[in-house]
């Protein structure tokens, strides 16, 4: 469907692979149609979003060493729990990437993690 889809809507080669589809699919073809457009519609396919990540990532990441699984999963939850400085929308300044997906605050990062009462030591 997803290959189909790529087709107009009105071309006769959309209207070709449907019916195929639609013989081996049967009744319910219609519904798992309009979910599977439903969801190429509302799916970002850019290449943006994998730089956007490789840029927030890179900074952190040795390209020499290996990086760990524990490595990448407090560096997961540094970057969904900081906040963006400057967004094209503004709605999403000084949130997270956790606030600005669920909608809810949070407590800072280093709470969460049980860390909020560790002091510095001065060397």
């Amino acid at each position: 469907m997803c290959y189909t889809a790529r087709y107009g809507i009105d071309s006769c080669n959309y209207g070709e692979e449907s019916s195929a589809l639609e013989e081996l699919i049967g009744e319910k073809y219609d519904e798992i149609e309009d979910a599977v457009l439903l969801i190429l519609e509302t799916t970002h396919r850019c290449s943006s979003m994998v730089e956007n990540l490789n840029s927030r990532v890179r900074p952190y990441l040795d390209e020499r060493q290996s990086v760990s699984q524990k490595t990448l999963g407090l560096l997961q939850f540094y970057l969904n729990h900081k906040p963006f400085m400057r967004s094209k929308h503004k709605r999403l300044v000084n949130k997270t990437a956790a606030q600005a997906m669920t909608g809810k605050s949070h407590q800072p990062w280093l709470e969460m993690l049980g860390l909020a009462g560790v002091k510095r030591q001065d060397a």
